[in-house]
């Protein structure tokens, strides 16, 4: 995980300069949709959220200055909020905005 948080703190840093990664990001969410998509139809991942909304998220996370050790367990936290809850609490699955 060390590695995917590392890897997530450069992208996120590198999606802020420059005319490249608005192409970048086109790209990425083309090619994700299909795939949240699919996630989503499977109960995989929370229906209630774009992949708009998981890549700021990610991006937003990657602003947070900290090494590693700091990182991690953020990332790792709202990588497991993605999925649905399975307690039998009610969730806000059929609010997509």
């Amino acid at each position: 995980m060390a590695s995917v948080a590392s890897g997530w703190h450069t992208a996120a840093n590198s999606a802020r300069s420059g005319p490249g990664p608005s192409r970048a990001r086109a790209r990425v969410i083309a090619a994700g949709r299909p795939l949240l998509a699919a996630a989503q139809r499977a109960h995989e991942v929370r229906g209630n959220l774009t992949l708009e909304q998981i890549l700021d998220m990610i991006i937003a996370i990657g602003t947070i200055h900290g090494d590693t050790r700091y990182l991690e367990p953020i990332l790792q936290t709202a990588l497991d909020g993605l999925s649905p809850q399975t307690d039998g609490k009610p969730t806000l699955e059929g609010s997509n905005p």
